[in-house]
């Protein structure tokens, strides 16, 4: 099924699975979050650099904002710098016992 018309954010990785959704970056329209396709939350008007999943949150590079987390109900700042982003800033692992 199509979840938006809209084109997201194509500079880096542009959307990532969260909390049996899905968090889009659609550029200058923000960040945005959906869980069933149909009903959309807007996390951010910032567009992040690059994003990753860890363990129960999802990280963000903001660039000059500096580093933030999102647990799924709230964001807590993880860092003032803004990390070098000459590529992937972060890598999203999945480790599997």
């Amino acid at each position: 099924i199509q979840l938006s018309g809209a084109d997201p954010d194509n500079t880096s990785n542009a959307m990532i699975a969260f909390n049996n959704g899905i968090i889009i970056d659609f550029g200058g329209a923000g960040l945005w979050f959906t869980s069933d396709g149909i009903a959309w939350d807007k996390l951010s008007d910032a567009s992040p650099e690059s994003m990753a999943a860890y363990g129960t949150f999802v990280v963000f590079d903001f660039g000059g904002l500096g580093v933030w987390q999102f647990d799924g109900a709230g964001w807590s700042p993880v860092s003032d710098a803004n990390p070098d982003n000459t590529g992937n800033a972060f890598c999203d692992v999945n480790l599997v016992n």
